[in-house]
């Protein structure tokens, strides 16, 4: 898509957003000049037949626990300032990082922003793939 063709869509979208039609609203940013193929480039997951199979961890919660009805870690100053990974399909370290952060914040009351970069470049021996994908549960 062109530039023109992209604003059309967030136009189209956004008057959908107010209608609510759609949860989220949509803006220009470094994206909208992109054509498809070059979006294409930095969206998705790559997958390679010889990934391996993460073990899981399950955390199973005593069912009498009381849960918030919801809960906002922004404004609690649980979340770094949002990141971005550019051109690389590292997906699975931010998700990971943003996940530790937040659980690193409740355990000590200090919000620490992790390396996504270390893990990019550090957990291959792990089944990740650097920018060409990887699985949160195997950092």
């Amino acid at each position: 898509m062109t530039f023109n063709q992209n604003i059309e869509k967030i136009r189209q979208h956004n008057e959908r957003y107010e209608r609510g039609e759609e949860t989220f609203k949509m803006g220009i940013n470094k994206f909208a000049d992109m054509l498809p193929e070059e979006s294409k480039k930095i969206k998705g997951y790559r997958y390679e037949r010889k990934q391996l199979v993460a073990k899981k961890n399950i955390l199973l919660m005593s069912s009498n626990s009381k849960l918030p009805k919801k809960i906002d870690w922004r404004t609690m100053g649980a979340v770094t300032p949002v990141k971005d990974q550019g051109n690389c399909g590292s997906c699975w370290a931010f998700s990971s990082t943003g996940a530790l952060e937040g659980q690193n914040y409740r355990r000590t009351n200090r919000l620490v922003s992790l390396s996504e970069q270390n893990l990019i470049d550090c957990s291959k021996s792990y089944g990740n793939y650097g920018c060409d994908g990887g699985f949160m549960d195997s950092v």
